[in-house]
């Protein structure tokens, strides 16, 4: 359920909205985390340090990605 007038607010706000998917598998290995003393913010860091595959995937491209900065 998201705000009907998000992608024209926030166009890549709606996209992660739209993207984001977590399975019981992912939410339980993070649980199981924070069960066994690990901070949630450690937790979460570490979690996005092993699944760059998924959550990448969640983040529309970014239309500068391409500019060189040099």
């Amino acid at each position: 359920i998201m705000w009907s007038d998000l992608a024209d607010y926030s166009p890549e706000t709606a996209f992660l909205v739209s993207s984001y998917s977590i399975n019981n598998n992912m939410m339980t290995d993070l649980l199981g985390l924070v069960y066994n003393n690990v901070s949630v913010s450690d937790a979460a860091c570490q979690w996005i340090q092993a699944n760059e595959q998924i959550w990448s995937n969640w983040i529309r491209p970014c239309k500068f990605a391409e500019i060189d900065p040099a």
